[in-house]
């Protein structure tokens, strides 16, 4: 890879050993090969250091002294990125292969567009499908910020692809929250900008 990478992958652990390498080759295995990984540990006491260090220089590992709200933690693996488009990905999800490559298409797509999400199926601990996030109810058509604001948050976290320089626009994450801070930063986004939905 030349350059700095276009997509800079935000891992936050806490003591994730358990899924942690199913997490970390999925990102590997995307057909979209344009990325990083900034791997922030939250002061793990268990193997997640030692497997993520274990993946190269792809995966730029930093760690905390003392375990961090995870608003906080995100803010500060966000600071370490170098990618136009941040992703976050929890050590207990997967992603699928073509995932990023059709999510940056529409992001290169269009500029105006901010935050781009999907679908997301629910998996059991052997990686067996239990559900799906919009398999009953698709996400509200046109502004995705009113229906935010009228709904439940419909935006699966780990779908998630944003621009960075929009994310350091409006704050980041807000440190103070203890929960739904995945929330509260959608909607400070999606309140000047466009979201896109992949129905895959």
């Amino acid at each position: 890879m030349m350059g700095s990478p276009r997509v800079s992958v935000i891992m936050n652990c806490l003591n994730g050993e358990r899924y942690l390498r199913e997490s970390m080759d999925s990102v590997f295995a995307q057909t979209y090969t344009d990325w990083e990984i900034v791997f922030w540990d939250n002061a793990s006491n268990d193997a997640s250091a030692e497997i993520a260090k274990g993946y190269g220089k792809r995966v730029r590992y930093f760690q905390s002294v003392e375990t961090f709200p995870l608003g906080k933690a995100r803010n500060l693996a966000i600071a370490q990125a170098r990618g136009e488009y941040v992703a976050l990905l929890a050590c207990d999800d997967v992603w699928l292969p073509d995932k990023l490559d059709k999510q940056v298409s529409l992001g290169d797509a269009d500029s105006f567009i901010a935050l781009i999400y999907s679908d997301s199926f629910f998996i059991d601990q052997d990686g067996m499908e239990i559900g799906r996030c919009f398999k009953r109810v698709r996400p509200p058509a046109g502004d995705a910020f009113l229906g935010l604001l009228t709904r439940r948050n419909f935006i699966p976290c780990l779908t998630v692809v944003m621009r960075r320089t929009v994310v350091e626009k409006v704050g980041g994450f807000n440190p103070a929250l203890g929960y739904a801070e995945d929330f509260d930063l959608f909607l400070r986004i999606l309140r000047a900008h466009k979201a896109a939905f992949v129905r895959e």
